[in-house]
């Protein structure tokens, strides 16, 4: 059965090479994908607010 599992992780841990069966891992830059993320949901926000006749935005 190994042999047809395959496991996938997210972070590239160093242990993933002693796991068995082997884990193959995703690392992606946590930071641009938070900035980006940010930025699409703020431009979501004012694309309401503009669709809505404007207003201010309270947090």
């Amino acid at each position: 059965m190994p042999d047809d599992v395959l496991v996938m992780g997210w972070g590239n841990h160093p242990f993933a090479r002693f796991m068995e069966p082997p884990l193959s891992t995703l690392l992606l830059p946590s930071q641009e994908v938070a900035r980006r993320a940010t930025r699409r949901l703020l431009d979501r926000i004012e694309r309401k607010r503009r669709r809505s006749g404007g207003g201010t935005i309270c947090a």
